[in-house]
């Protein structure tokens, strides 16, 4: 009889090996996670309260002092409006205010598999709420004089200018030309054809619960937002392709 074929009954060396460093980080991922829960202790203390904080993303973390699951202590927004013309010969007027934040809050509850795109507004809030808290008090202090006469390169100028440091220009310029075509996109599939977009606005808005010994309220939403007014921008059009998708996506948030 032939010899029998050796069968493998388990894994490669490299295939053992990985799934040895997944299980290490997951044993590593567990015991920060567990210190960071646990109360004060030597182990704690050790591995150190800045560590583990910035592990574990301090920025949506809860505390014993928090109502419960889910219950954020940072909340952000994003409302938006347009400079319209109703008539080619008509008087230009502003829009009111569009809580983009809201909107997508209340189409979304419920929803427990919502993809990352159906939370834009809130994560485009997040990131230029960011942005903003990077620049100098200075710099901070243009953003509401800013006008859709401006270009990208004339706001960085002015920016660099007012400030000493150069990379968060850079994060808010590229932030403001996402929030700009963001903007112009669902202003455009909200207003339709009936109106010309001459420019757009937008403002951001941020608030957070106090430590538990410095507040009347314990919840985020019982704050009233803390607004950055960032002037006005000029109409972004967008491809055929972009105003297809925005117009269904705009249509599912508001029903």
């Amino acid at each position: 009889m032939p010899p029998a074929e050796s069968v493998s009954d388990g894994l490669g060396r490299g295939a053992r090996f990985v799934v040895l460093v997944l299980g290490v980080l997951l044993v590593v991922h567990g015991t920060v996670v567990a210190l960071w829960l646990a109360p004060s202790s030597p182990i704690r203390d050790a591995v150190g309260q800045d560590f583990l904080s910035s592990y574990v993303d301090p920025y949506f973390q809860q505390g014993s002092d928090t109502l419960g699951i889910g219950s954020n202590r940072v909340d952000e927004s994003l409302q938006i409006r347009a400079r319209v013309r109703d008539s080619p010969k008509g008087k230009p007027r502003t829009t009111p205010w569009l809580d983009v934040t809201e909107i997508e809050t209340t189409a979304l509850r419920g929803d427990l598999t919502a993809a990352r795109s159906h939370q834009a507004a809130r994560r485009l809030a997040t990131t230029m709420n960011y942005a903003v808290l990077q620049l100098d008090p200075a710099q901070r202090r243009l953003l509401p004089d800013i006008t859709s006469e401006d270009t990208p390169t004339v706001v960085r100028e002015q920016l660099v200018a007012a400030g000493d440091r150069l990379r968060p220009v850079v994060n808010f310029v590229a932030a403001d030309e996402m929030l700009r075509r963001f903007s112009s996109l669902w202003l455009e599939a909200t207003l339709g054809d009936a109106v010309e977009i001459l420019a757009v606005g937008y403002r951001v808005g941020r608030r957070e619960v106090p430590d538990v010994d410095h507040r009347a309220v314990r919840t985020v939403t019982g704050r009233p937002f803390a607004w950055f007014e960032l002037g006005s921008r000029r109409f972004y059009r967008g491809t055929p392709e972009a105003r297809a998708a925005f117009d269904d996506y705009v249509r599912s948030r508001r029903g």
